[in-house]
């Protein structure tokens, strides 16, 4: 099965399971969906473009910025050829947000995928894709290992409290469903 048909085939399939935030996002190629399934949803392997986490550093969380002023709680992105699931996050969070984290803890997965009236303009937003997430503990702060070539211009730690009344609702769903499988964990 093709990558688009495996997309669509999923997408229709997730339609019958429950997703803890199903959001809208405008990214550069036009409107995403995106639905956030929790870790014990399974998910199509050649689907897995990136991965996310949301990390804390005891009671506060880190919040990125990015060049448009917006804010969000999830660093991460795209897998490189041949990396691990985990070097990618771990990579991509210190990139993002100057951040080291120690253990990863596996959280739920991000399915995106372009709206049926929509042309995006790549291949895996036009197709749909899936991005691992996970809960991870901050470690040690290292301004050297951010990447000021990216979108993101910046992070902070905030309490998780303040974090909650101040991002996108979004966000602030994500951040507490985070937050109750971090206590879990």
């Amino acid at each position: 099965m093709d990558r688009g048909t495996l997309a669509a085939a999923f997408s229709v399939e997730l339609d019958g399971r429950a997703c803890f935030l199903d959001w809208q996002v405008t990214w550069p190629g036009g409107p995403v969906r995106q639905r956030y399934f929790l870790r014990d949803s399974a998910y199509p392997v050649e689907l897995l473009i990136g991965a996310r986490a949301v990390v804390f550093r005891g009671s506060k969380v880190v919040v990125v910025r990015d060049n448009t002023g917006a804010h969000h709680i999830q660093p991460g992105g795209h897998l490189e050829a041949g990396e691990t699931v985990e070097a990618a996050v771990r990579r991509e969070i210190l990139e993002e947000s100057g951040w080291h984290v120690d253990q990863l803890v596996p959280f739920c997965f991000l399915f995106f995928e372009p709206y049926a009236d929509v042309a995006c303009r790549t291949t895996h937003r036009a197709r749909g894709a899936v991005n691992v997430m996970f809960t991870a503990e901050a470690a040690r702060y290292d301004r050297s290992g951010r990447d000021t070539t990216q979108i993101e211009v910046g992070s902070g730690l905030v309490s998780i409290r303040k974090a909650l009344s101040e991002l996108g609702s979004d966000q602030a769903v994500l951040l507490r469903e985070a937050t109750r499988n971090r206590q879990l964990g």
